[in-house]
């Protein structure tokens, strides 16, 4: 009989259930009878998104920025402009964007204010793709290119885009050729006058003188 309260006490419901106490509620905060305005977040800086203060020459293009994804140019510039870009992420952007939405200043290739003369040949330039010298200079004057490529590129191409001018070659200069010496004309003979024929009816017969001694006449 000890032995079996133990064993059944648990299986039986022996023991009376013990209530669950109620929960304590938290202790109420009376009303701030001068409550603080709730502070507005700070808001970024603009964000210039060339870097040099300049606006993007190509808004239209697509460019990939890491944290925004494949945006337009314009559409970029336009949240540095509204404050939508941090500070951290400004400073990483105009070396991501700055040839492909043409923030550089406007590069002339052949350095000395003229076209390419050669505009369909292509060159080669260290570091870049084979290219046209017409689309090098159109690069360069939307703003692909940067200051100091612009500086080093007229070195690599100034031969083979033709930057300058070409002198016309000088027709080669030929010796006169001397005036043909007319020949003279063949002198003729002169024909000798034929001698006329003695005419008899004025043949006159000697007519004799009869002469003298002293050598006068009779």
């Amino acid at each position: 009989c000890r032995r079996i309260p133990d064993e059944i006490n648990e299986v039986c419901g022996c023991n009376p259930p013990q209530e669950t106490p109620a929960p304590t509620p938290n202790p109420t905060r009376p009303p701030n009878p001068n409550p603080q305005p709730t502070p507005e977040p700070t808001r970024n800086s603009q964000c210039d998104v060339c870097g040099n203060s300049r606006s993007v020459n190509k808004p239209f293009s697509a460019v990939e920025v890491p944290g925004y994804g494949i945006t337009t140019c314009g559409d970029l510039q336009s949240d540095g402009l509204d404050r939508q870009i941090s500070p951290s992420d400004c400073r990483r952007i105009p070396d991501q964007i700055n040839a492909v939405c043409g923030c550089n200043p406007a590069c002339n290739i052949c350095d000395n204010g003229r076209s390419v003369g050669s505009p369909n040949a292509i060159v080669r330039i260290p570091g870049l793709s084979p290219v046209r010298c017409r689309e090098l200079q159109e690069y360069g004057l939307e703003g692909s290119i940067t200051p100091s490529e612009c500086r080093n590129i007229p070195n690599f191409i100034n031969d083979v885009c033709e930057c300058e001018p070409q002198q016309p070659t000088p027709d080669p200069t030929r010796n006169p050729s001397p005036q043909p010496i007319p020949a003279p004309n063949p002198t003729r003979n002169p024909n000798p006058q034929p001698t006329p024929a003695p005419n008899p009816d004025q043949t006159r017969a000697p007519t004799c003188v009869t002469v003298g001694k002293k050598g006068g006449r009779n």
